[in-house]
């Protein structure tokens, strides 16, 4: 798909739904100057070109600082590399595949109930694919910031504070697990968060009125996770990297907490391995690392790079398959887990 060029108003769309995911196009119509049809006319131009999607789906909240996570450096024959990197993106405990520079081809991010299940998604389903020579696991200890958590950032105080203040707040009864109703429209609403009620009914059956409760539960439960994601190059990124860097154990989260101030930063994880600390951004331009290594090295001159891999290409993200400019093509349903 060719990469729309996108405005102010569509970037404060955007913003606006991840802070709240299903407010209605009346209520931001105030917020944000712009009356409700045009709203509802950009958002459907901007998630039809495939420039934005959605996702919504279980993971607790301490789950996903605590989820069993690995990024897999996975080697592959060069021919045939389109045909390996569709077979991973289906895998479903494969939550995003990235293309990237050094001897490896991809790398994915594996999420799983436990690390037993992920070495066993590495050596069984991963290792097997046809064209995929060698893998390398990298587990991740600690999620500080996940790609889900990155934020536009283009209202002002008020109008994140005014649209936050219209969700439904965290319940302090809600059970620990979503019930059978509760599953139903979480999997009604995992490619698209904001699907019609109607529309959520004819999948999961019961009344309007009972399909708006749940809907509004899971707004307000923190095992339901909601994504608004965009294309990078819509937003003017041409790449993404992962810095691999050594830190001090003892400053590890300082410096971590620091990163997230970025707002180019999108994942950011402890990991095991001699880096310590692994760190995704994205690029306006890969002549921008030069300065980016020169900034983090005068800051913490105690960090070292034990690695750098450019990312010219995402296949996969958070559960939807991109095309050759990183616009949604398609969902392949996953299983729990978390990363960019």
């Amino acid at each position: 798909m060719d990469i729309p060029e996108l405005d102010a108003l569509d970037f404060r769309i955007v913003n606006a739904l991840q802070l709240h995911p299903r407010a209605s196009w009346a209520e931001l119509s105030g917020v944000l100057s712009s009356d409700a049809s045009t709203l509802s006319r950009r958002w459907s131009r901007l998630t039809d070109s495939g420039a934005v999607w959605s996702s919504c789906f279980y993971m607790p909240l301490e789950r996903r600082k605590r989820q069993p996570l690995a990024f897999v450096e996975v080697l592959c024959h060069p021919a045939g590399l389109d045909e390996t990197v569709d077979a991973l993106a289906v895998i479903p405990e494969v939550f995003s595949v990235h293309g990237t520079s050094g001897d490896r081809q991809v790398y994915v991010t594996v999420g799983a109930a436990s690390l037993a299940e992920i070495d066993q998604c590495v050596r069984t389903r991963i290792a097997t694919v046809p064209g995929v020579t060698t893998t390398r696991a990298h587990y991740v200890r600690r999620v500080f910031q996940e790609g889900g958590q990155w934020r536009l950032g283009v209202l002002t105080d008020a109008q994140t504070a005014a649209i936050a203040a219209r969700r439904p707040q965290p319940a302090t009864d809600l059970a620990a697990e979503p019930t059978p109703e509760e599953w139903s429209a979480l999997e009604a609403l995992a490619d698209d968060v904001r699907r019609p009620l109607a529309q959520i009914r004819e999948r999961t059956g019961g009344s309007l009125a009972a399909v708006s409760r749940r809907v509004t539960t899971l707004l307000g439960a923190d095992w339901a996770h909601w994504r608004i994601d965009v294309a990078h190059r819509a937003l003017g990124y041409e790449c993404a990297v992962m810095l691999w860097l050594r830190a001090p154990q003892e400053n590890l989260e300082q410096i971590a907490t620091s990163f997230r101030l970025l707002p180019e930063s999108r994942l950011i994880a402890s990991v095991t391995g001699p880096a310590n600390l692994a760190i995704s951004l994205w690029l306006r331009d890969l002549a921008d690392l030069d300065d980016l290594e020169q900034r983090v090295a005068k800051v913490y001159p105690q960090l070292s790079f034990t690695d750098v891999w450019v990312v010219p290409r995402v296949y996969k993200r958070a559960g939807h398959v991109l095309d050759a400019n990183g616009m949604q093509a398609r969902h392949v349903a996953f299983r729990e887990s978390g990363g960019d």
